[in-house]
């Protein structure tokens, strides 16, 4: 914009007459208009040295130390203030060098690393890059009940999951299924828990009394973190839990040989919520961990135990056989239709874990895991039908690769002078099915199926 300077100005006249927020001012100084520095629009002098008769305002850079001073009155005196910090009055040692420095502590980010376009820690890269060291951590695959309620046999390893077993002792009654839990489904984006509910309430008098829910992990899935020597890796178990009563369960990690072991003592604050629960493990640098096709470690969750199931050093590796839980775990079924749901299981190399926002991303897709659990067990279907039937002239079969040549079993079959059917060769990935007494005989799947379990 242009200024109308007045045509006749006497010395130290002001155009404007009033000085205007971003606009110069100016003054008369006989010959001509010179801007003027003020308060509200400071001049600013670039010179070596002090400006002689500076106003109140003034603007002072100095070239030959590179700093900006302005000229202040406190209504006292008048002097030169510095007006902005330079470098060189910023303390160093608290700035990192675009190279060749290190950072006192870690580097933590304000902004959700989920969201677009925002910067993650290596760790959280790192943790979301490794896939999930638990399979079926959503228990969404269920091959043999495919959900349906069942009761556990009291005394033997139970599959209530894929890839999950469970253990159940006592004077009571239990039983599992998987179900979709609303509130999670809602406001989380899970969409099955498994269910652990009692019919008839167990006291855990008895010393080998035990309810416990465990993830078998093969030793190529467990072989990263190095267990077992100077470079093993923490890892971090994350969960949803919900359980009608509070109280305090025991989360554990043991190798094959079960006698090298932690346990975590995990409080439930409160009955008939859910919570999600992070729980670091320190890697174990001793003990034996295998890392071919055997069963390399197992993670559980402890849920009621009798004394001889409890001891041990709670949050330190121990040296000690067959212990579940730390002494004093509650006993979350010790009233009559009493339920413990879990959901959202993860297991990650570090210290920490997946948030509760973050937790349904660990989780793979339904085929993803349904992939992972056929190495263990697997459904055939029909097998077809054979006639006289012979070492010799049995079906060839192929099927997705085992974890080891599997033990079958044939239901629902039509069988005439056949003995027991089985399989051989036997290999991890196909057999010859044939029956056991060759006969002129015939076996008709049609009605039935095959099962192949390969479990640990």
């Amino acid at each position: 914009m242009g200024f109308n300077f007045p045509s006749s100005p006497t010395i130290g006249q002001l155009h404007p007459p009033t000085a205007t927020p971003g606009l110069p001012q100016y003054t008369w100084d006989g010959i001509t208009w010179t801007m003027r520095g003020t308060p509200i629009n400071p001049k600013i002098i670039v010179s070596d040295t002090p400006p002689a008769s500076p106003e109140t305002g003034s603007m002072w850079w100095n070239g030959s130390n590179g700093k900006l001073y302005v000229y202040y009155f406190d209504g006292d005196a008048s002097f030169w203030v510095q007006a902005a910090a330079s470098l060189s009055d910023v303390d160093q040692s608290q700035l990192v060098k675009k190279a060749g420095d290190t950072m006192a502590g870690p580097l933590i980010l304000a902004a959700d690393p989920t969201a677009d376009m925002q910067a993650a820690t290596r760790r959280y890269v790192d943790m979301m890059a490794a896939s999930n060291i638990a399979i079926n951590g959503g228990f969404e695959v269920n091959q043999e009940l495919g959900g349906t309620p069942t009761s556990k046999t009291l005394g033997a390893w139970n599959y209530p999951a894929d890839q999950w077993q469970c253990w159940v002792t006592g004077n009571g009654t239990f039983a599992t299924e998987g179900l979709k839990p609303s509130s999670l489904a809602t406001s989380r984006g899970i969409r099955i828990a498994q269910r652990l509910y009692c019919g008839t309430a167990f006291n855990m008098a008895g010393a080998s009394d035990l309810i416990t829910f465990i993830q078998p992990v093969e030793g190529s899935r467990w072989a990263k973190l190095a267990y077992g020597s100077i470079g093993a890796q923490p890892v971090t178990i994350s969960f949803w839990v919900y359980a009608t009563v509070a109280g305090t369960l025991s989360l554990f990690v043991r190798n094959a040989a079960s006698n090298r072991f932690y346990v975590v003592p995990v409080i439930i604050t409160a009955g008939n919520a859910w919570e999600y629960k992070n729980v670091p493990v320190p890697g174990d640098v001793t003990g034996t961990w295998p890392t071919d096709n055997t069963m390399g470690a197992q993670v559980g969750f402890t849920f009621g135990a009798g004394s001889g199931y409890q001891g041990g050093t709670s949050n330190a590796w121990t040296a000690a056989a067959n212990i579940y839980a730390h002494t004093g775990v509650t006993n979350f079924f010790a009233a009559t239709n009493n339920e413990v749901w879990m959901a959202g299981v993860s297991i990650v190399p570090g210290n920490i874990g997946p948030n509760a926002a973050q937790s349904p991303l660990l989780i793979r897709t339904y085929i993803e895991e349904l992939a992972l659990c056929k190495r263990y067990w697997q459904r055939l279907g029909q097998v077809g039908a054979l006639g006289y039937a012979s070492t010799y002239n049995g079906a060839a079969m192929t099927w997705p690769e085992m974890r080891v040549a599997p033990a079958s079993v044939v239901t629902g079959q039509t069988l005439q002078n056949c003995g027991a059917i089985t399989i051989s060769p036997n290999t991890p990935n196909g057999g010859r099915v044939y029956c056991t007494i060759p006969a002129p005989g015939y076996f008709d799947s049609s009605n039935g199926s095959m099962t192949l379990n390969a479990r640990m």
